[in-house]
């Protein structure tokens, strides 16, 4: 039997909640990212787009993670719907989360100086300093 672990985190926004909440529950989690995470120090990843699905489609403490990775491949808030049947709402809210982080990466550091609105979003959507610097 697996246990259940509670968290709180406390924001201003979804996407910011959603982002504490994960760090939280893995000190090496940086937040809503599908392409590196370590819980419980297992070193899941996600190789293929059919380990993606098959986590999407089975509830597991690793799923929000997989859903991160479904939408770093390419899967439509649609798709993931029909596969997890999580609600759409709470999926665009997590691909809001997604957009941002696309937005940081195609950008260096002394760009997001020059760009104060995507920095203010990126903080007010949850992004920790470490991830925005990575």
């Amino acid at each position: 039997m697996k246990s259940v672990g509670e968290i709180m985190a406390i924001g201003r926004t979804f996407e910011e909640t959603v982002q504490k909440a994960l760090r939280m529950v893995d000190e090496s989690c940086n937040g809503f990212e599908g392409s590196r995470f370590d819980i419980d120090s297992n070193n899941k990843s996600f190789a293929t787009l059919e380990e993606v699905t098959n986590e999407l489609k089975n509830p597991s403490p690793i799923r929000i993670w997989a859903i991160a990775a479904g939408f770093e491949r390419g899967l439509s808030i649609e798709y993931v719907h029909d596969l997890t049947k999580i609600d759409r709402w709470f999926l665009s809210k997590l691909y809001n989360i997604h957009s941002i982080h696309n937005m940081l990466k195609a950008r260096s550091v002394s760009e997001l100086s020059e760009h104060a609105t995507l920095l203010s979003c990126a903080k007010k959507s949850g992004f920790s300093d470490k991830q925005i610097a990575a």
